[in-house]
């Protein structure tokens, strides 16, 4: 069977909408690929994954067919490959990724950039590269891996649509006992009644009062399917975060960091071993959803606030003054001052520098980065103004927090 171009693309098409990785396919004798969006890389992971396309066609050429590569190159972007067989002849190299097996954070950016001793100017672009790319547990890698090294071969075929209509449909009602239920009326009704308790306690942030309300109507627990107890848990924690991170989101949260503690958590309910190991996870997520309340929650901001508040959140390493924010908003500068310190009960400048100091606080503890690195990462440009902003909101330098 001779090799099928647009048979192959509508392959892969939809092997893209299963998986939401990045797919190139690589025709290595005539150096053409196909596929991929790679619009919004950084051009250093652009060169990169060319590089890596190169490695694993070298790899795959003298393997044998059906062989499967995964790589993790020094930027921590993984990748899963394979070679595209004809009647024994190795036709093209077919490339997957880039994802990661981890959740992004402001340690694993600083990890990658120190590895790679990169600018600082580098952080915020690579930080949103990151944080658009999939997290992939290990048993979820190697089925995606099975699928595509048992497609990638001379017998693709692709569906055969058959349609059914009303028509052809000779089911008339459905049997009110097809699904057997037997559930108390009181009991569905005081779960309801825990849930939103429990949903109204979130949105105001009170995780002790949370913790609390968990461990007395024993929410950690579930006992739908007792044949398989820790998939039934595992399920439950799922839905749980899915209508916590939207309650967190009511609050005016920005979906930017409800999207970090969301992915962060899935992906470690899913590693979890035993139930006594997912309820401690359970707890610590429900924990960060309650501290996004309270230190993200713009519910009670005008919605011009909100949006001035959320972007100093996001680009607070860059340069930002009243004035270019006030062109960012189409709004008038006075207007946005007066309307800010009405809403926060702080100035914009300080606002600002209270944002940069937290982030510097959280660096300062949790990462090896000089102070002066530090300064200029969080939006100082001077380590000198940098320490004395630092010991006014902190009563320490900067030097005396790391110590402490």
């Amino acid at each position: 069977m001779a090799y099928n171009s647009d048979k192959v693309r509508a392959i892969f098409s939809s092997l893209y909408e299963i998986t939401q990785l990045n797919i190139i396919f690589h025709k290595y004798d005539i150096n053409e690929s196909f596929g991929g969006n790679t619009d919004y890389y950084p051009k250093l992971i652009k060169d990169l994954e060319l590089n890596t396309i190169k490695l694993f066609t070298e790899k795959l050429l003298t393997a044998s067919p059906h062989s499967v590569c995964f790589f993790e190159n020094k930027f921590h972007l993984r990748y899963i490959a394979t070679g595209y067989w004809v009647s024994d002849k190795y036709e093209a190299t077919i490339v997957l990724g880039p994802y990661l097996n981890s959740c992004v954070t402001n340690k694993f950016i600083h990890d990658v950039m120190t590895k790679n001793r990169l600018p600082i100017s580098l952080r915020k672009p690579l930080y949103e590269f990151y944080s658009n790319l999939s997290i992939i547990g290990l048993k979820k890698e190697q089925a995606i891996a099975d699928v595509v090294v048992n497609i990638s071969n001379e017998n693709l075929k692709t569906s055969n649509p058959i349609i059914l209509g009303e028509k052809d449909s000779h089911i008339t009602s459905m049997n009110p006992d097809y699904y057997t239920v037997n559930l108390e009326n009181e009991k569905i009704r005081a779960s309801y009644d825990v849930e939103s308790t429990f949903l109204h306690l979130v949105s105001t942030g009170d995780f002790e009062r949370v913790k609390e309300l968990l461990k007395e109507k024993r929410m950690l627990l579930v006992e739908r399917f007792p044949e398989s107890p820790l998939r039934n848990n595992k399920n439950f924690a799922i839905v749980l975060s899915t209508v916590t991170r939207r309650t967190v989101q009511e609050q005016g949260v920005d979906v930017f960091y409800i999207h970090n503690t969301s992915e962060k958590y899935a992906l470690k309910i899913e590693k979890s071993q035993t139930i006594t190991e997912l309820s401690d996870i359970i707890i610590n997520m429900i924990k960060e959803y309650c501290d996004l309340v309270k230190n993200y929650s713009t519910a009670s901001y005008s919605k011009l606030i909100a949006k001035a508040v959320n972007y100093i959140r996001q680009n607070y390493s860059e340069h930002i003054t009243l004035t270019n924010l006030a062109e960012t908003l189409y709004v008038h500068p006075n207007y946005l001052s007066k309307k800010f310190k009405a809403d926060t009960k702080k100035t914009v400048s300080a606002f600002i520098n209270e944002t940069r100091i937290n982030e510097a606080k959280y660096l300062l503890k949790n990462t090896n980065t000089t102070i002066t690195d530090i300064a200029y990462m969080v939006g100082f440009n001077d380590k000198k103004y940098f320490s004395k902003v630092f010991k006014k909101y902190t009563g320490m330098t900067p030097s005396e927090y790391m110590n402490s």
